[in-house]
């Protein structure tokens, strides 16, 4: 009667394997970075043209063709 008793303890339950999460707040919090980053560059960019001087449609053409020019004479 030499014979201990063993005493286990009650096996616990594990909690889940982390899986990546494919379309949760990570994915989220990511687009919403790049969308920040498109606004902020949009603002810069509207911000700049609000301060540029207008142009005339005919300083637009003249511009145009002297590139077209300048380009084909490279060739």
């Amino acid at each position: 009667m030499g014979e201990e008793a063993v005493v286990m303890e009650a096996p616990r339950p594990k909690s889940p394997p982390r899986y990546p999460d494919l379309c949760g707040r990570r994915r989220m919090q990511l687009e919403v970075q790049i969308l920040s980053r498109e606004i902020t560059f949009l603002k810069d960019e509207l911000h700049f043209l609000e301060g540029a001087q207008p142009v005339s449609r005919s300083g637009c053409i003249k511009e145009l063709l002297m590139s077209s020019y300048i380009t084909c004479q490279d060739k």
